[in-house]
């Protein structure tokens, strides 16, 4: 499965594609990707590809 969620990054670590540490619940840092905004598909598009 897939979490998505919005953050702020520091400008050096906001480039598409690139991994970025974060802390999510009980303080585990996992690795998370950044994406182009919007990521949300309303007309279903991606799932055409």
């Amino acid at each position: 499965y897939m979490i998505i969620g919005m953050a702020y990054a520091a400008f050096d670590q906001s480039t598409p594609g690139q991994q970025i540490p974060i802390r999510v619940e009980d303080g585990v840092v996992v690795q998370a990707t950044v994406v182009k905004l919007p990521f949300f598909d309303p007309e279903n598009q991606r799932q055409e590809l």
